[in-house]
């Protein structure tokens, strides 16, 4: 299936959205009222933290990992603000956003996350995190690397900004 016939589909029924992934369509769960809420926590965090001259930083940002064949949407993600000027208005981001930021909810599961964080590196991602609510840590897998961090640990942003974990798991 192509991009343009998945954008002319129907909305699917029930609290989900259509992606799609190499061409197959895929049911995708909205996020709840939690799952936003930590979306727009992490959004604020990183925009406090980079500059937004530099980056753009957004929830459920649209792009695609293959041009034709693939749209999805990241929880959050981090763009160089030069790469998404240059989308053109009716269209998404063509690879990885810089930074792709996945919250875990119910619907997905740990295994295919981090299968999808790989992919994500392949196709542009500098960093891949996987925030886990439930656990209070954050998987942050990159090319040489894949590393926990929990309150008391601090993520290492672009430049030398940072984000304690801690801000993210408020108490």
């Amino acid at each position: 299936m192509t991009v343009e016939q998945c954008l002319e589909l129907p909305e699917p029924q029930g609290p989900y959205r259509w992606e799609l992934h190499f061409g197959e369509l895929v049911k995708v769960g909205r996020p709840k009222k939690r799952h936003y809420s930590l979306q727009r926590l992490i959004r604020d965090l990183l925009t406090s933290r980079l500059s937004r001259r530099r980056w753009l930083i957004d929830i459920e940002m649209p792009y695609g990992l293959a041009a034709g064949y693939d749209v999805r949407a990241a929880d959050v993600g981090v763009c160089l603000r030069k790469a998404w000027d240059s989308v053109p208005e009716d269209g998404y981001l063509i690879g990885s956003p810089y930074i792709v930021i996945q919250v875990k909810s119910r619907s997905n599961r740990d295994r295919k996350m981090e299968e999808d964080a790989v992919l994500h590196i392949t196709h542009g991602a500098s960093d891949v995190w996987l925030v886990k609510p439930v656990q209070r840590e954050v998987i942050v897998t990159t090319a040489t690397s894949r590393q926990v961090y929990r309150p008391g640990q601090s993520i290492p942003l672009p430049g030398s900004a940072s984000l304690d974990v801690a801000d993210v798991f408020p108490a």
